[in-house]
């Protein structure tokens, strides 16, 4: 099925997503700013799809858990690299 959002609604979506992932590995994002901004103007957030949000999450995580630095070329020829990525995986 296919989803007609307004603006509002998909940046809502977007930033919740951004939040999501950038939590789970530790980056500070300006996501949780923008949510709690709109809110506190709005007392109410707009029409959104909590399983969408969860689902593009998924999806994002798999992705970058599913990258191989140690595939890349990068590891192969520069050492520096291959250094900081044996030393942190």
């Amino acid at each position: 099925e296919v989803r007609h959002l307004d603006h509002t609604s998909e940046e809502f979506e977007a930033e919740a997503v951004s939040f999501i992932v950038c939590t789970r590995y530790g980056i500070n994002s300006p996501s949780v700013e923008y949510l709690n901004e709109y809110y506190a103007k709005n007392k109410t957030i707009p029409q959104i799809s909590v399983e969408n949000i969860f689902t593009a999450c998924n999806i994002i995580l798999n992705m970058i858990e599913g990258i191989s630095l140690k595939q890349g070329i990068l590891y192969k020829y520069d050492d520096d690299f291959k250094k900081m990525i044996n030393g942190i995986r």
